[in-house]
């Protein structure tokens, strides 16, 4: 149930040029941020600093979790775009506190307009691409077919000369392809529970 929302489950067959360009503007907006507080921390307005600790923080800690495939990272780069996209109207509603109400107000919704477009399209871009992260989502029900096992766990089936197509169990935590007799998940380490007639689960 659910699981026609996620169109990509293995990181060996999906797009992931965009994924990786995301890493690297996260890495350099994260140096920006942090230059900005150390060398312009004196001079900002203290909601400007606060904006960029904040931003700094978000856009760090999603890096790493973009690194260690974990879910918080996409979140957290979202909330990195929402901060931007909310940020962005800062001069307008210092320019309203003149005049020029309706100007300004036109010229903020042009300004958010593509910032709003692309908000979306990286909404959908990982939306696709849940299952990629741990952990997996709670209306997620793996499958029970190595036809769409992860990429390490197929390529090792194979590579081996196994069936690829015959039933393969699924770590719990993280959904990776369990071989046969594994007691540990080779993906993130968790302990394979073995029930009575020796279904292997997390």
């Amino acid at each position: 149930m659910g699981n026609e929302k996620y169109v990509y489950n293995d990181w060996a067959t999906t797009p992931l040029k965009y994924f990786y360009f995301v890493c690297v503007m996260l890495a350099i907006e994260a140096i920006v941020y942090l230059v900005r507080i150390v060398f312009l921390g004196e001079a900002l307005d203290w909601y400007s600093y606060v904006y960029y600790v904040v931003t700094f923080t978000f856009s760090f800690a999603a890096l790493v979790g973009m690194i260690k495939k974990a879910w918080y990272g996409p979140c957290l780069y979202i909330a990195v775009k929402l901060l931007t996209m909310v940020w962005s109207g800062y001069p307008f509603l210092k320019q309203m506190a003149n005049n020029a109400y309706g100007r300004i107000i036109v010229l903020y919704v042009i300004s958010v307009i593509p910032v709003i477009i692309v908000f979306s399209l990286e909404l959908i871009y990982f939306r696709k691409r849940r299952l990629l992260f741990t952990p997996l989502p709670n209306d997620y029900e793996p499958q029970d077919s190595g036809s769409i096992g992860f990429g390490a766990d197929r390529a090792y089936s194979q590579a081996s000369g196994e069936d690829v197509n015959k039933p393969v169990r699924f770590c719990r935590k993280c959904g990776t392809g369990l071989q046969p007799g594994s007691r540990f998940c080779t993906y993130c380490g968790a302990e394979v529970i073995r029930s009575d007639n020796e279904r292997t689960r997390i």
